[in-house]
């Protein structure tokens, strides 16, 4: 007779992942502004930042490198932040949270609402307040951190529900050729 084993003491993720090696991509068509983020950025603890000053290339670094947070400026010469936006929405999956921020000195109604309503979760004004900046980057990694251990858990735990119904499964059959 063949027994089946789980573990079913196996710990599930103890914490969430750590928002000092998110992964955040800087997109802006101005190099200073580049500099001056990934310094407030360096200074806040965030060490894993990559940027460039082509919006074109935002979907492949997207694909390749799969951000925690996109800090992204409106007014870019070839694609606009909102082209980005746009394709960003398309590129990732509703399900999944991944924080698109809006750095822009446009401060119109017309473009915030247009930002928010094609997937970015903020929309913060240049010049940039570095405190409030960095507060609201902060909370937004939280909650991606957060929801990328939520999705962890349920996926280890959807594997617990399979192993336990093979294991149910067998000892049905089990019992049956005992009967």
């Amino acid at each position: 007779m063949v027994w089946a084993m789980i573990d079913n003491n196996a710990p599930l993720p103890a914490s969430t992942p750590s928002i000092d090696n998110a992964l955040i991509l800087i997109v802006d068509d101005k190099p200073t502004n580049i500099e001056i983020l990934e310094l407030l950025l360096t200074d806040a603890g965030y060490s894993n930042i990559m940027s460039t000053t082509r919006p074109t290339e935002v979907l492949s670094l997207y694909n390749n490198h799969h951000p925690d947070l996109v800090l992204l400026d409106l007014l870019m010469p070839d694609l606009s932040g909102i082209d980005v936006l746009r394709e960003l929405k398309q590129l990732i999956p509703s399900d999944d949270y991944v924080p698109r921020v809006i750095l822009t000195a446009d401060n119109s109604n017309a473009a915030k609402g247009d930002a928010l309503r094609l997937g970015a979760h903020d929309f913060i004004h240049k010049p940039l307040d570095a405190t409030e900046g960095i507060l609201r980057i902060q909370n937004l990694l939280q909650t991606r951190m957060l929801q990328k251990a939520l999705r962890a858990s349920n996926s280890q735990l959807e594997s617990k529900v399979q192993a336990l119904t093979r294991e149910i499964e067998l000892y049905k059959v089990q019992l049956e050729l005992a009967n």
